[in-house]
C-alpha cells in the first residue's frame, strides 16, 4: 500500500541548517505503513572517495521535539562482504543532538536510521559527518 518514499532531499540534511526541515521525512500515512511492515527509514551518505570519519553528528528540529528518536544507528557498508555492519548505536536518546564517535577508516559509505516507534515520523534536520 506504500512506496516508502521519504518527502525530503538528502541534500536538505547536508546543507549546514539544524532546523530548517519543517516538513516530516514521510507522508502523513507513510508511517502506518511502514510500522505494519517493519519498515525503517534512513538517509545514505556515500563518499567519492574512501574517506575517514571521526564522527557522525545528527541534529533534530528542536520544534517537533515528539518526534526525536530514541535511538540511533549508524552502519557502516562493508565492501568485501557487500552488507551493512553496524558502527554505533544509541540508545535512550532524549535530545535534539546526538554525536556518534566512530573513527574509522576509508569508509565507502555510511546510512543513519533514526529509530523509535515504528509508527512516529521524523524531523531530522542535519547529519553532519567529520
Amino acid at each position: 500500500m506504500s512506496g516508502g518514499e521519504v518527502e525530503i532531499k538528502v541534500e536538505d540534511i547536508v546543507n549546514g541548517k539544524t532546523d530548517d526541515i519543517s516538513t516530516p521525512w514521510l507522508n502523513l500515512d507513510e508511517p502506518f505503513w511502514d510500522g505494519l511492515a517493519g519498515r525503517q527509514v534512513y538517509v545514505t551518505v556515500e563518499f567519492a572517495q574512501p574517506t575517514d570519519v571521526k564522527s557522525v553528528t545528527v541534529f533534530e528540529n528542536t520544534k517537533f521535539p515528539a518526534s526525536w528518536p530514541t535511538m540511533g544507528l549508524v552502519q557502516v557498508w562493508d565492501d568485501t562482504t557487500k552488507d551493512w555492519k553496524t558502527a554505533k548505536m544509541g540508545l535512550f536518546l532524549k535530545g535534539p543532538v546526538n554525536t556518534y564517535e566512530l573513527n574509522m577508516k576509508a569508509v565507502s559509505k555510511l546510512r543513519y536510521v533514526p529509530w523509535s516507534n515504528y509508527f512516529r515520523n521524523f524531523y531530522t534536520s542535519e547529519i553532519q559527518v567529520r
